[in-house]
């Protein structure tokens, strides 16, 4: 990992983001963000500037960051990944109910009926 993917990994970790958010928070797709915090692609100009502006952080500076312990980070980040798992739970569920609720919907129609009169 490059240190510009990584200084853009501690700051997003830092701020308690996750890709997605880190992404609209700068104005790009989170494919493209995702490639960049992994260093697979080498960030444009413009997001250099654009996270400058937002989080005051000159990515090309050789300076390291200073946001406290790697532990923090690291803790950060697994709770990051445990809320997306519990969120994606209960998205999930919606769904089921949905289709339960959509299957069941005419029976449940006429049972009402039925005891309404």
């Amino acid at each position: 990992m490059s240190l510009v993917a990584k200084k853009i990994h501690e700051v997003r970790i830092h701020k308690g983001y996750n890709k997605s958010q880190m992404a609209r928070e700068l104005g790009i797709v989170s494919q493209l963000y995702g490639q960049y915090e992994s260093g697979e692609v080498q960030p444009k100009i413009k997001f250099y500037e654009k996270f400058e502006e937002k989080f005051d952080i000159n990515l090309l500076s050789n300076e390291k960051l200073n946001f406290g312990t790697c532990e923090q980070c690291v803790e950060k980040e697994r709770t990051i990944n445990a809320l997306h798992i519990a969120i994606e739970s209960m998205q999930s569920n919606i769904k089921t109910l949905q289709m339960m609720v959509e299957r069941n919907s005419d029976f449940i129609s006429a049972e009402i009926k039925k005891k309404v009169g």
